[in-house]
């Protein structure tokens, strides 16, 4: 556009803007519907083939028990392996996800019963939360406390390295769980916002069958009014 007199360095300015302002609000736009691509596919995971067959790993692993998880390795690694090999990003993350998990069964079983040849125990985080809470004003206190932190510490990395595999798992169930819930709750509000369209649509339609009635018989009170004065 041409800039030669003030009048027309402003209406490039302003067309600038304008067209600045339009890329903005398309860059917005076209960022909302990825988002909005990206959380329905997320939500719907577990409805396609690829989910249903993750869940079903998942679900595997889980069934053994926490103390016993590892003993479906050889089943879960087929299972694993058998998901469907997807074009799409999320799945190709997933696939690897789920054969690495599959695979470190053996590695679970192995430490587990080095570390737990009585099956596998829950570590409890409170066991971290008090060994934090005890006294240190003295120096054998210090000392104590120290002493049961690392301890606790080492209880705690010992259990997440075995486990990693069945609370991988139960992460998938329980968010299956979490999309099937917020499915109902999204439905209920559906419901509940079509009821209120419906109720304040009737309230609506009361209105304005009323202001109609009122406005026919002010009307007819009119006429009637107009008729009485003629027959005087």
């Amino acid at each position: 556009m041409p800039k030669n007199t003030p009048e027309e360095k402003a209406e490039r300015s302003q067309k600038i803007k304008e067209l600045k302002k339009q890329i903005n609000d398309t860059s917005a736009h076209n960022e909302e519907v990825e988002i909005a691509k990206s959380v329905m596919f997320e939500l719907n995971r577990f409805s396609t083939e690829f989910g249903k067959k993750q869940l079903e790993t998942a679900k595997l692993i889980a069934s053994a028990g926490s103390e016993r998880f590892y003993e479906v390795y050889e089943e879960a690694v087929k299972l694993a392996n058998a998901l469907p090999e997807s074009k799409i990003k999320e799945e190709k993350i997933w696939r690897k996800q789920e054969i690495r998990n599959a695979n470190a069964l053996k590695r679970s079983a192995k430490l587990a019963h080095k570390h737990y040849p009585d099956g596998i125990v829950y570590f409890d985080p409170q066991i971290i939360e008090d060994a934090y809470n005890l006294p240190d004003d003295t120096p054998e206190q210090q000392k104590i406390r120290r002493k049961a932190m690392k301890k606790a510490n080492k209880e705690q990395n010992t259990y997440a390295g075995i486990a990693s595999p069945y609370l991988s798992a139960m992460r998938t169930i329980q968010l299956t769980e979490g999309y099937k819930n917020l499915s109902e709750i999204l439905s209920g509000y559906d419901d509940a916002v079509n009821k209120k369209e419906t109720e304040q649509a009737q309230i609506d339609a009361n209105a304005k069958r009323l202001a109609e009635e009122r406005k026919l018989d002010i009307e007819r009170k009119k006429s009637q009014h107009k008729l009485r004065n003629s027959t005087k």
